[in-house]
């Protein structure tokens, strides 16, 4: 069977190549922008939708007379910011005519969200290095090509060595689809979309579970043993609260403001404890990314049907009677990953 399966490995790009980075974000964030404020404009006046083909027509048009700097950036990430907002639209009008909840697509700001732009791989130039004989990156063998940045260098080994002399390898088993390349405070990572094909899955030896999720226990298990087993969350963000208080007062005192206290510039101080904050909130992810991952794993390891309840647990948090049991345990329930893993643990990843 042939499924999609993301490799995510964590950048250590120079100075320069940092800034290309930068510029590769701003530049997609830049296209989403325009793209939306075209798509608004065009509706007003002509009272139709447009689609991100012809965005970017109409972009590359513009881009020699009204936005040069554009050419130092590669196409795709332009062309894939649109791509996404003709997506956001989609999701929008689907929701309406079903009656779910999805907002209309918003005006993405600089600081308020994380850095990211989208590579596509149709021309095969997104690859990784590992021996050293590439004929255009001689050497290099822990680092990725990516298109108008070159080789980066990865912070990991994508092959790794135990102690017994056995290597474990975090590589690529088929064609690159594209590459993802996204900002968490100070550090770059990089997500490649693989499409593979690996064997049926077999279903695991154990007896079937069905799981409720809650707020004073995160999951509560029941298998048809009879065994009743209750998981409890970390809370990382109730054990950073002190911490992330404080630094949230030191940031509102730092940069200049007016007389009300709003930010006018911000310094160098301001951007240092932002970034101690944006560190702060990365680890809290970090922890419950964790403690989901390896919670889904156990479950598609040990039982071979899992019964979850289909429950908004956002219903729950509005009565109020559970103060402090918000979301701050280890975020949304374990579905999603449960559903996704299977075929993946049963080929031995």
């Amino acid at each position: 069977m042939k499924i999609h399966r993301a490799y995510r490995y964590e950048l250590d790009p120079n100075t320069e190549q940092r800034i290309l980075l930068a510029k590769h974000a701003g530049a997609a964030r830049f296209a989403y922008n325009w793209g939306l404020a075209r798509w608004i404009e065009i509706y007003e006046k002509e009272g139709r939708t447009t689609n991100a083909i012809e965005l970017h027509r109409e972009l590359n048009r513009l881009k020699k007379t009204d936005f040069p700097w554009m050419y130092e950036v590669s196409k795709w990430a332009p062309q894939e910011a649109l791509r996404d907002l003709e997506k956001a639209f989609q999701n929008f009008f689907r929701g309406r005519k079903t009656g779910r909840k999805v907002g209309h697509p918003k005006f993405r700001r600089k600081h308020d969200r994380r850095d990211s732009f989208r590579l596509d791989n149709s021309s095969r130039t997104i690859r990784l290095l590992l021996d050293g004989e590439d004929r255009r990156h001689r050497g290099k063998t822990r680092h990725i090509v990516l298109p108008r940045i070159g080789a980066v260098r990865l912070k990991e080994k994508p092959v790794r060595r135990k102690k017994n002399g056995a290597a474990k390898t975090y590589l690529p088993q088929g064609r690159i689809l594209h590459a993802t390349v996204s900002r968490e405070a100070d550090r770059w990572f990089v997500s490649l979309t693989v499409e593979e094909e690996i064997p049926d899955p077999l279903p695991p030896a154990g007896p079937r579970a069905g799981i409720d999720a809650g707020l004073q226990s995160f999951t509560t298990q029941v298998d048809e043993t009879g065994a009743i087993r209750k998981t409890d969350a970390p809370r990382p963000l109730r054990r950073a609260l002190k911490r992330l208080r404080r630094l949230q007062r030191k940031l509102s005192r730092r940069g200049v403001r007016d007389e009300k206290g709003r930010l006018i510039e911000r310094t160098k101080n301001y951007e240092k404890t932002r970034l101690e904050i944006a560190r702060l909130h990365r680890r809290i992810r970090n922890i419950r990314l964790d403690f989901l991952h390896k919670l889904t794993t156990e479950l598609v390891r040990t039982h071979p049907v899992i019964a979850i309840e289909d429950l908004d647990v956002r219903n729950l948090l509005k009565t109020g009677d559970l103060p402090g049991t918000s979301p701050t345990s280890a975020g949304a329930p374990s579905g999603r990953s449960s559903k996704r893993k299977p075929s993946f643990e049963a080929c031995g990843s």
